[in-house]
């Protein structure tokens, strides 16, 4: 299986939980496995505020 590896760099917007090439996501409370869908569609632009995990830790932490 080929690996996809996502390159930002510094002047676009990416999620704050963010953790580069880590498959898992560090909004997750049980550091949930992501895979490169979910990396392409929410975790390196700025539309990461529509992402679930990224909601879900906005509302366990408001």
């Amino acid at each position: 299986m080929r690996e996809t590896i996502i390159e930002l760099s510094a002047s676009e917007t990416r999620c704050p939980y963010y953790s580069g090439g880590l498959e898992i996501c560090t909004a997750s409370c049980s550091s949930m496995g992501i895979n490169v869908r979910m990396k392409l569609k929410y975790c390196g632009n700025e539309d990461y505020d529509d992402c679930p995990l990224f909601l879900a830790k906005g509302l366990l932490r408001g």
